[in-house]
């Protein structure tokens, strides 16, 4: 839903994180993402970690970092690294 989005807490320096468990391991191969508008700087230097601990403790791995360019109001697809699955 493009008309939803995340802000970090307030007092938390714009630096926070949101987890998502897929309750099993599944297969990604690509991630999708949209800033919003007006924001989009924000979204520089994002990162999309994964990992099969549902604690989010071990075998961290990155699948993809914003360099820059997030548009606003659409998606962005990124394509990770086919065959591994996460949690």
């Amino acid at each position: 839903d493009l008309g939803t989005h995340f802000d970090p807490p307030a007092g938390s320096g714009l630096s926070a994180w949101v987890g998502v468990d897929l309750g099993s391991a599944r297969t990604l191969s690509q991630i999708k993402f949209a800033a919003r508008g007006g924001f989009e700087y924000r979204m520089n230097g994002g990162v999309f970690q994964a990992s099969n601990d549902r604690n989010f403790a071990t075998g961290v791995v990155t699948l993809h970092t914003i360099s820059s360019g997030a548009a606003a109001g659409t998606l962005t697809t990124q394509n990770v690294n086919p065959g591994a699955a996460y949690r």
